[in-house]
C-alpha cells in the first residue's frame, strides 16, 4: 500500500512536469562522465559505511572481513528502504547475519556495534539537519509546505536523537526503557501461533522473559564499551562525516551533469532536507514524500524547471535508492541462501 502510494506520487511528478519535457531535459546533460562519478560518490558512501562498522566492530568486539561487511551493509540498508519507520530495520537484520557468517562474532556483540554505527550515523545528521535549517530560514524563500516540513522534520529527528542518546549513554534508562517495550510485546508475541517453536522451547512467557532480560542487558554492557571510549566515538563520527561527504558530492555531480554548479553548502542543504522530510514521512525508504521534495525545492531554491529538477531528481534517486534496492536484493540472496544453505562450522572454513 506505502509503495502505491509512491508510485501515485511519481506519476503525479511526471505528470506535472510532462514526460516530453522530462525527455528533453535529459537531453540537456551537458557533462556524461559527472553521472560516472556521481556512481563513484556512491561506493565511496558504501564503502566508507562499511568502515565505520568495521571500526566500530573490531575496537571492541571481533574483526571481520572487510567484504562480509560491504554485503552486509548493503542489505542492511536495502531493508531500511523497503521497511516502513525511521529506517531502523536494517541494523538487527545484518546484525544477525553478520553473527551467522562469523562464529566468533556473537548477536549481542554484532548488534551493539550495528546500533553504535546507527546512532553515530543520526548524530551527525543531527549536525547537518541544523546547518540546514540555518540555510533554508536564511538564505531561501520556499513554500509553506517545506517550511513546515523543515520545522517538523527538525523536531522528530532532534527527538528521536534525544530518545537515543538517553538510551545509550544512560545504561540504568536504555535497559529499563527497552525492557519496558520487550515486556509489553512478548505475551503477544509468545502466543501468536506460527511461533511454536518459541512456546516449545520456553514452556511459559515468564521464562522467556528472563532469557530477554539477559540479553538486554549483555547488550547494554557491549554498547556501554563503546560509548564510554571517546575516542572509538570521534573516529567512528568523523568516519561519519566522510560517508555524508559522499552522498553531498552525488548530488553535487549531477548538477554539474546538467551544467549547474553550486557552492557545497547550498548543496549540502538540497541533499540533506528532502532526506529529513522523507525520513518522518515513516514511507519506505521516504518513497514518494523525498522524490516531491526534491521536486519543489528545486524549483523554489533555485528556480529550476519543473522538467529539469524531475530530470535532476530521477538520476539521483535511481542511483541512491533504486541501485540499492537491486544490490540490496541481490545481496541478500546470496547471503541468505549462503547461511540457511550452511552449518555455522562449514561458513567458518569457507572463509
Amino acid at each position: 500500500m506505502t509503495f502505491a502510494f509512491g508510485f501515485m506520487v511519481m506519476a503525479a511528478i511526471f505528470l506535472r512536469a510532462g514526460v516530453g519535457d522530462i525527455g528533453a531535459a535529459f537531453g540537456g546533460i551537458v557533462e556524461p562522465k559527472y553521472i560516472g562519478y556521481a556512481l563513484v560518490m556512491y561506493v565511496g558512501t558504501i564503502a566508507s559505511s562499511t568502515t565505520r562498522w568495521a571500526f566500530l566492530l573490531g575496537k571492541q568486539f571481533k574483526k571481520s572481513r572487510f567484504h562480509h561487511l560491504f554485503l552486509l551493509v548493503i542489505t542492511g540498508t536495502f531493508v531500511n528502504l523497503i521497511t516502513p519507520g525511521p529506517r531502523s530495520g536494517g541494523e538487527p537484520v545484518r546484525a544477525y547475519l553478520l553473527s551467522r557468517l562469523n562464529p566468533k562474532i556473537k548477536k549481542r556483540d554484532a548488534l551493539a556495534s550495528s546500533v553504535m554505527d546507527g546512532y553515530v550515523l543520526v548524530a551527525v545528521f543531527l549536525v547537518l539537519c541544523v546547518v540546514t535549517a540555518m540555510t533554508v530560514f536564511t538564505l531561501w524563500t520556499l513554500t509553506p509546505l517545506l517550511y513546515l516540513g523543515a520545522i517538523g522534520g527538525l523536531l522528530f529527528v532532534f527527538a528521536i536523537g534525544g530518545l537515543g542518546t538517553f538510551v545509550i549513554f544512560f545504561k540504568k534508562f536504555g535497559t529499563n526503557f527497552i525492557m519496558g517495550i520487550t515486556k509489553r510485546l512478548l505475551p503477544k508475541i509468545y502466543h501468536i501461533k506460527h511461533f511454536r517453536s518459541i512456546r516449545k522451547k520456553y514452556k511459559t512467557c515468564g521464562k522467556l522473559e528472563k532469557v530477554a532480560e539477559r540479553v538486554v542487558c549483555d547488550f547494554f554492557v557491549n554498547v556501554d564499551k563503546l560509548a564510554n571510549d571517546p575516542k572509538t566515538l570521534f573516529t567512528a563520527i568523523t568516519i561519519a562525516y566522510v560517508t555524508y561527504f559522499f552522498a553531498i558530492m552525488q548530488l553535487h555531480y549531477i548538477f554539474l551533469a546538467f551544467g549547474i554548479r553550486l557552492p557545497f553548502l547550498i548543496v549540502l542543504s538540497l541533499a540533506i532536507l528532502p532526506e529529513l522530510l522523507g525520513l518522518i514521512s515513516a514511507l519506505p525508504g521516504g518513497f514518494g514524500v523525498l522524490e516531491a521534495s526534491m521536486v519543489l525545492l528545486f524549483e523554489s531554491a533555485l528556480g529550476l524547471t519543473a522538467a529539469v529538477a524531475t530530470a535532476i531528481m530521477i538520476i539521483n534517486r535511481l542511483i541512491s535508492y533504486w541501485l540499492t534496492i537491486f544490490l540490496g536484493f541481490l545481496c541478500t540472496s546470496f547471503l541468505w541462501h549462503r547461511i540457511l544453505g550452511t552449518s555455522k562450522e562449514e561458513l567458518w572454513k569457507k572463509r
